[in-house]
């Protein structure tokens, strides 16, 4: 289950990237709540969504962070009313250095038909990691 779980995740990753905001719509519940540090922001339709999605891709870029690694680090057996998932996200920059890692809690719901909805999201924790320096971009000169 946790195989499965990680390629749930990672496929969610890559879509945030790519900014699939109905793709990632498609696999949250409505109303989806989404929890950090100290707000929370409420999505109630499919538009809201958008919005929280199309936001956090922007954040994301803002970054410079191209690529999300995700690693469930806890699970509890699904149940039929949903079950907490705990994942740790990396987040990659251009050069794959982990430029920061970010804990979310996740409340899952297997569905028959559709697979896995995310029905809550809070975050946990957020570390920010200060990757080695990468040496100048230099030309090949031949002389």
């Amino acid at each position: 289950m946790i195989a499965e779980l990680e390629l749930f995740f990672t496929i969610r990753s890559q879509w945030l990237i790519d900014g699939r905001v109905d793709a990632l719509a498609r696999i949250h519940s409505l109303p989806t709540a989404f929890y950090q540090q100290d707000s929370v922001r409420f999505a109630s339709s499919r538009e809201d969504l958008h919005r929280v999605f199309q936001d956090a891709q922007d954040d994301l870029l803002r970054k410079g962070i191209v690529r999300l690694r995700p690693r469930i680090l806890d699970s509890a057996a699904p149940q039929r009313r949903g079950f907490p998932v705990l994942v740790e996200n990396h987040a990659l920059d251009r050069f794959d250095q982990t430029v920061q890692i970010r804990t979310i809690r996740f409340y899952l719901r297997n569905t028959p038909i559709e697979g896995y909805k995310i029905e809550m999201q809070e975050h946990i924790s957020l570390k920010i990691v200060v990757p080695a320096p990468q040496p100048p971009y230099t030309k090949n000169v031949v002389h």
